[in-house]
């Protein structure tokens, strides 16, 4: 019974993690900030081990630049995880993070009118 009710509990937290991270794309600021604030919070306890994919999927929303708000819920989920991170982490994900801060960041027409 114990086995079956932990594959039911990881079945729904994938799912609430899933959903999370596409809420993260919301036009509305405040909403984006409380998404990220409950990614951060799971990403302490699961990520990397339990959450392997969180940071393939951020990384993926912050490279679609068709998606403004996507791109911007990104970066303030992963502001907030930075946030809780010790040193030990930090350094594997900068190289990852370059590149798509990058494109961010010499795409000055696409983010100067927003």
């Amino acid at each position: 019974m114990r086995e079956m009710f932990s594959g039911s509990a990881s079945s729904t937290k994938s799912i609430i993690r899933r959903q999370l991270l596409i809420a993260l794309d919301d036009p509305h600021g405040k909403m984006c900030t409380a998404v990220g604030v409950a990614v951060a919070s799971i990403a302490q306890y699961d990520w990397p081990e339990d959450w392997p994919d969180l940071l393939p999927l951020l990384l993926n929303l912050i490279g679609d630049q068709g998606n403004v708000n996507g791109v911007r819920g990104a970066l303030r989920c992963l502001a907030l995880i930075f946030g809780d991170l010790n040193d030990k982490f930090v350094p594997k994900l900068i190289p990852a993070l370059f590149t798509c801060l990058y494109t961010i960041v010499s795409s000055f027409n696409l983010w100067s009118s927003q």
